[in-house]
């Protein structure tokens, strides 16, 4: 296989909107519970309320996994000219992992260049059950797009 490119950023990225996202989650979550515990007492104009909060922090979480995924897809808007990419997906929930895979297929979409895409998926120990997620569900994806590609241990290696 072609050498792998030189490490990137991409975990800090993840880590710095994860933090926060995560930070939203949680005030999100109470805002529902509250908004339930408001709705089984019979107090509608404050479940309204609480749900809308509840919305507001919902929408930060998504805005905050946006931005990481703008910036892994500008980190690999530079890697474009190189015959091998990389794009770590490991610590991503499997629907934010094949949105940003999606994408950066879509980017780097010339094919019969000898390129390569080197996917980092992890193998799952921080899943729970260590049961991996990403994985399986990068390789289904490649399958149904009628792509080649090669398992490694926690990663995947496709030929673009």
């Amino acid at each position: 296989p072609p050498p792998l490119p030189p490490p990137n950023h991409n975990v800090e990225i993840k880590l710095k909107y994860k933090t926060e996202a995560l930070r939203h989650v949680k005030l999100r979550n109470a805002y529902f519970r509250q908004a339930t515990q408001a709705y089984i007492h019979k107090d509608g104009a404050l479940a309204r309320e609480l749900s809308l909060k509840g919305r507001e922090h919902d929408l930060i979480v998504k805005s905050y996994m946006n931005m990481a995924c703008k910036e892994i897809m500008e980190e690999s808007q530079q890697q474009r000219t190189s015959k091998s990419l990389k794009i770590d997906l490991h610590g991503l929930r499997v629907n934010e992992a094949l949105h940003l895979l999606n994408t950066l297929l879509t980017v780097h979409s010339i094919r019969g260049e000898g390129r390569c895409l080197h996917i980092i998926t992890g193998v799952g120990n921080h899943s729970n059950g260590r049961i991996p997620k990403l994985y399986p569900a990068v390789s289904s994806f490649l399958t149904h797009l009628n792509m080649s590609f090669t398992k490694l241990q926690g990663a995947i290696l496709v030929a673009l």
